[in-house]
C-alpha cells in the first residue's frame, strides 16, 4: 500500500501531518505543549497522553 499525500481519498478539511519523532495534536496549544515536553524527556505515547488530558 503507497501513501501518497498529494492524493489523499478522503475530503476533510484538515491538513496532513507526518512526524518522524514524536507528534502531540491536541485542540489547545498548552496541552499540546504539555505532551510534547513529556515526550521530548523520554516518555511514550501514553505518558504524553496523560499530560495532554490533565
Amino acid at each position: 500500500m503507497d501513501f501518497n499525500l498529494l492524493s489523499y481519498k478522503y475530503p476533510s478539511q484538515r491538513m496532513v501531518t507526518i512526524g518522524n519523532r514524536g507528534m502531540v495534536a491536541t485542540s489547545q496549544y498548552l496541552a499540546a505543549n504539555a505532551g510534547l515536553d513529556i515526550i521530548k524527556k523520554g516518555g511514550n505515547a501514553i505518558d504524553a497522553a496523560i499530560a495532554t488530558a490533565a
